[in-house]
């Protein structure tokens, strides 16, 4: 062969070489194959596109299960699910996937799949997303995802995608978007964690029923509330807040209850079991029992066994974890005040506190206090305030049936009231567990109480007393 020819050869094969590479991959000015327009063009930005957005509808399947989420109607924040009829979608995983379609989609590549190109592209049924999105009630857009191709190894937030239309047979390729990564394997992911869509400033009270209890006291509960007083000039509009009490058994304080009917609207499941296996015995008979009232006269009853819940009119397990269902299993002794004596320091006018070697007053003055005895005891003011506080903050470590035979007192507190009236505590000697009991003016119960808190009230006169500053001799 001529050198003219092997030049004219290499040439061809140059430009041969130029023609495919511009086949397969088209220029910037050619039109996208596949083009879906994003339900987000021409609007103001949305923070929650599934409560503000257009987007009203999403069906997916994944692995051939199928569900539907629609958004309520009256209600955009809740989503409901077609499986079971009564769950919830949890929004923040709907958002995720109700953006990947808020800008446009557009392929740069495509290709005519064969039946053996199904399984490499990532269509085969096994593996296959399928999403229906509904925009005001009509389709916006149906999609096949199949497979995904990461451009740089560990780095799960850029890849490229290869989709179809439902019904095509071509491939299209995504640059740069993994449209795989909000769905995940499991539809099932989709639905809200959260047992109950209400919140605790919706529950207006609560009755426990507990068939397995101890204590008598704690066989029937009941919790009411009052709603309080809004403040008028309150900027923002919120859930009113709730003053919580024992209505059932009566006489008893009510402790932190607002934290407890949190704890119950706040329940998050670990799992939901639609067919329960043979070897979980959940007898709800024997269960732990609530009824929650809510608003516009509507309740909801659920029972607690172990780590299993169950709503009433429900044949589904919900499974939750050991600690929130300690938190849901409350007696009285949780749900009481703690405190030995619900005072403020304000409120005190004189304490007396009597031990078998010392005693203790002091009284106040106006807004001084003063010693009364032992004599010329200087009162340490900082010292002083922290041991009002340590009157006010007494609380109990556990509570017990009523002891009615004398125990020899180790400790006597009594305080003196601003209005008049006079509360006195009575400390027993220190247990082998190093706690004592006691009894407090205007409580039944026989009080158990720490070391640590009484040896506040025991030392008094060691923490109170001034310290006198002496100078050093020149």
């Amino acid at each position: 062969m001529t050198k003219t020819a092997w030049i004219s050869t290499g040439i061809f094969i140059v430009l041969l070489a130029v023609v495919l590479v511009f086949s397969l991959k088209p220029s910037s000015n050619a039109r996208p194959e596949l083009n879906i327009p994003g339900w987000g063009s021409g609007t103001a930005d949305i923070s929650n596109p599934e409560q503000d957005g257009p987007i009203d509808k999403l069906v997916i399947t994944i692995g051939g299960h199928t569900i539907t989420a629609t958004r309520d109607t009256k209600n955009k924040k809740i989503w409901h699910l077609n499986k079971p009829a009564t769950a919830r979608a949890d929004n923040y995983k709907l958002r995720a996937v109700i953006n990947l379609f808020k800008d446009t989609i557009e392929s740069d590549f495509s290709s005519k799949l064969s039946k053996k190109d199904i399984q490499a592209f990532g269509f085969a049924p096994d593996n296959v997303i399928h999403v229906i999105l509904y925009r005001n009630g009509n389709k916006f857009a149906d999609l096949d995802i199949g497979a995904t191709q990461k451009k740089k190894q560990g780095d799960s937030t850029s890849a490229d995608t290869w989709v179809r239309l439902a019904g095509n047979s071509r491939a299209f390729r995504i640059l740069g978007k993994d449209l795989r990564r909000p769905f995940g394997n499991d539809p099932g992911r989709f639905r809200d964690r959260k047992v109950f869509a209400f919140d605790a400033g919706d529950i207006s009270g609560v009755e426990i029923t507990n068939p397995g209890a101890k204590d008598k006291r704690d066989l029937h509960i009941v919790l009411k509330s009052e709603l309080k007083q809004q403040d008028k000039k309150a900027k923002s509009v919120k859930k009113p807040k709730r003053t919580w009490h024992i209505s059932v058994p009566a006489g008893y304080r009510p402790g932190d209850i607002s934290s407890y009917i949190t704890r119950i609207a706040d329940i998050y499941a670990q799992e939901f079991i639609e067919n329960p296996p043979k070897d979980v015995n959940f007898d709800k008979s024997k269960a732990f029992k609530l009824k929650l009232s809510l608003e516009k006269g509507a309740s909801k009853t659920l029972f607690v066994s172990g780590q299993y819940l169950q709503i009433d009119g429900s044949k589904e397990l919900i499974k939750i974890s050991d600690y929130a269902s300690k938190g849901l299993r409350k007696g009285l002794s949780a749900l009481r005040d703690r405190h030995v004596w619900s005072v403020l320091r304000e409120t005190i006018k004189r304490v007396e506190i009597v031990t078998d070697k010392d005693k203790f007053v002091m009284e106040r003055e106006g807004n001084k206090w003063k010693a009364i005895t032992p004599k010329n005891f200087r009162i340490d003011e900082n010292q002083r305030d922290r041991f009002l506080k340590d009157i006010e903050d007494l609380t109990v470590s556990d509570f017990k049936a009523p002891i009615h035979q004398a125990f020899p007192p180790s400790l006597r507190c009594i305080l003196f009231m601003n209005d008049g009236h006079k509360l006195e505590l009575t400390v027993g000697p220190k247990m082998k567990d190093g706690r004592h009991l006691a009894r407090v003016t205007g409580v039944k119960d026989t009080l158990v109480i720490s070391d640590y808190a009484i040896s506040k009230l025991k030392n008094a006169t060691k923490t109170l007393q001034k310290k006198t500053s002496q100078k050093k001799k020149k």
